[in-house]
């Protein structure tokens, strides 16, 4: 987990090996910070299938391994939403700041723009409702709309790191029963296999 944390805090720029995020980002710097979180990703969800099919009574062990997928589809559902609200919220509030700073834009335009961003409809470029503006206006609010998209991603990218951290040290405070599993085991099967009491 907290390999995974590292990946996406250098994702995020958080540590000294990485900038953050911006429109001259080319997919080469961004690589490794992928695989240190995938391989953060990997070494997280492997240990936790293991302990809980240890953890479990043999005769429940495919009730543990259907829960255990539940949850962790619900759990990749709830992380994708919060994570998405996040982005979009800080979206639409760097356009709706950054909007206010620009001139001569009509208001009008800027009403449209704001529509459109508040609709979800943003992408790396100019929103549709700034499609009718001349081609060097158009130019010069894509790159402006690049860098409040990547500012959002960044803060998005936070948010993930401080969820990690949190799963990492949760995981700290997991106690195993492996040991007390087995030994419940054992002596149940000691106990089938002694012959009963003579009278």
């Amino acid at each position: 987990m907290f390999l995974l944390a590292f990946g996406i805090a250098w994702m995020a720029g958080l540590t000294p090996l990485q900038d953050q995020v911006s429109p001259a980002t080319t997919s080469a710097s961004l690589l490794l910070p992928f695989i240190v979180a995938g391989a953060g990703i990997g070494l997280g969800v492997a240990p936790v299938t293991a302990a809980v099919m240890a953890t479990a009574p043999r005769d429940r062990v495919g009730n543990a391994s259907g829960v255990l997928s539940t949850m962790r589809q619900v759990g990749s559902l709830i992380g994708i939403a919060v994570l998405g609200a996040v982005l979009q919220n800080r979206i639409t509030a760097n356009v709706t700041a950054g909007m206010q700073k620009v001139q001569g834009m009509p208001a009008e335009l800027k009403d449209r723009i704001l529509e459109t961003v508040g609709q979800g409809g943003m992408q790396m470029g100019m929103p549709e409702g700034a499609s009718s503006a001349p081609a060097a206006a158009q130019q010069l609010m894509a790159a402006l709309f690049k860098g409040w998209f990547t500012d959002a991603i960044n803060t998005t990218f936070i948010v993930g790191v401080g969820f990690a951290l949190i799963g990492g040290f949760c995981a700290l405070l997991l106690r195993s029963h492996v040991r007390a599993v087995n030994e419940d085991d054992e002596t149940g099967a000691a106990a089938t296999a002694a012959p009963p009491p003579a009278r």
